[in-house]
C-alpha cells in the first residue's frame, strides 16, 4: 500500500501555529504507524510552500515550533526521495476532478491514478480542515463523454486511532531478511543500526519464527532506550524492563562471559562509526533460541549516548 499527504487539507484553515503544531503532532504519529508497518507518507515537493495560516506558509509556521519538532517535520518534507512528484504517474495533461473541483497536480489524482493502475493508495489528511471524510472521491476524465469517467474512491485517513487499526491490518508479511532489515531500521528510531549488522543473517535459512524472535528483541531494547527522564535517569518503564528481561538466568538479554569476552573479544569488537578510532566491545546480546541467533548491542544503555545494534546472526561465541 502506498500513502500520500492530502496537500490540499492545508488550506488557511488555521488561526494560529500553536493549532498547526498540534494538528502535525497527529501526522507525525500517523507516520511513526506507518513506518513501525514498513509504509512511508510521501508528500508533494511544493507541500512545504502550502498556507496553513493565512500568508504564512507551512515552512515559517514550523520554524516556530520546537527544535525537535522542527527537526523531525523537515527532515521528513524537505526529503526529496520522499517525494511523490518526483515520480509523478499523472501528466498535467489528465483531467482528474472531485467535488467539482479540478484536481490535477495533487495527491488525490496520483492516489487515484496509481489506484486505477491497481495498486492501493490512500491519502492522510490533516485535522481539522475540508478533508475530514472517508472515501473520497475522484474522477479521473479519460475523454470527452461522461462514459469516459471513471471513480475512484479513495481511503482517507485523519485520525490516529482509526490509522492505526487499518495500518495493522494491512501489515505486509515479511519475506526475506533483507525486508527484516529494512523494517527495523524505519521502526526503531531509538536505536542505530551498524552498517552490515544484518548481513550475517543472510547466509541462514531464513524463518518467520525468528524474525518474530528479533522483532521482540528489538522493541524491548527501543523501549529501553527511550525510557530515560529529563534527568537521565530511568522512568519506571525503564525499571520494569531492566528487572524483568536483563536480570535472572531467564532474561532475553545478557552479558557474555568472562572467559567468552577473553576468548572471543574481536569477533564482540565493532568500529564505532562516530569514531572510527575507537572500538565497540558488544558483550551483551540478546537470545534467540530459535535458530541459535544472537543478538549483539552496546552497554551500558544511557540517555545520553546512542545504542548500537552491531550485529544479528550466529551465535559469535560458539565453542
Amino acid at each position: 500500500m502506498q500513502l500520500l499527504m492530502n496537500d490540499l487539507s492545508v488550506h488557511e484553515q488555521f488561526l494560529t501555529t500553536e493549532d498547526l503544531r498540534k494538528a502535525l503532532a497527529k501526522v507525525t504519529k500517523m507516520r511513526g504507524l506507518a513506518r513501525e508497518s514498513g509504509y512511508e507518507i510521501r508528500h508533494n515537493r511544493c507541500f512545504l510552500n502550502a498556507n496553513p495560516l493565512p500568508g504564512l506558509p507551512l515552512f515559517v509556521a514550523v520554524s516556530q515550533f520546537s527544535r525537535e519538532e522542527q527537526r523531525a517535520l523537515k527532515a521528513w518534507l524537505t526529503s526529496t526521495n520522499l517525494c511523490w512528484d518526483h515520480q509523478r504517474r499523472h501528466t498535467p495533461d489528465d483531467y482528474f476532478e472531485c467535488d467539482d473541483q479540478i484536481v490535477t497536480g495533487s495527491a488525490l489524482a496520483e492516489a487515484a491514478y496509481i489506484t486505477l493502475e491497481g495498486h492501493k493508495c490512500g491519502l492522510i489528511s490533516i485535522s481539522p480542515s475540508d478533508w475530514t471524510h472517508s472515501p473520497i472521491k475522484v474522477a479521473f476524465h479519460s475523454g470527452s463523454t461522461s462514459e469516459d469517467v471513471l471513480e475512484v474512491d479513495l481511503d482517507n485517513w485523519w485520525q490516529v486511532i482509526n490509522f492505526k487499526t487499518s495500518i495493522e491490518e494491512h501489515k505486509p508479511p515479511i519475506r526475506n531478511w533483507h525486508e527484516l532489515s529494512q523494517l527495523c531500521q524505519a521502526r526503531f528510531v531509538n536505536l542505530s543500526f551498524l552498517n552490515k549488522c544484518f548481513d550475517p543473517l543472510f547466509d541462514v535459512p531464513f524463518s518467520a519464527t525468528a524474525v518474530d524472535r528479533i522483532i521482540s528483541r528489538l522493541t524491548i531494547l527501543n523501549r529501553l532506550s527511550a525510557s530515560f527522564d529529563k534527568a537521565g535517569v530511568h522512568t519506571p518503564e525503564g525499571h520494569t524492563l531492566y528487572q524483568d528481561h536483563f536480570t535472572g538466568d531467564n532474561a532475553y538479554f545478557s552479558d557474555s562471559s568472562t572467559s567468552e569476552k577473553n576468548q572471543y573479544r574481536n569477533q564482540l569488537s565493532f568500529v564505532n562509526p562516530d569514531n572510527p578510532q575507537q572500538t565497540l566491545i558488544c558483550s551483551w546480546h540478546g537470545k534467540i533460541r530459535h535458530s541459535c541467533l544472537r543478538l549483539h548491542f552496546s552497554w551500558p544503555v544511557t540517555a545520553n549516548k546512542p545504542v548500537y545494534v552491531a550485529y544479528i546472526g550466529p551465535k559469535l561465541t560458539k565453542r
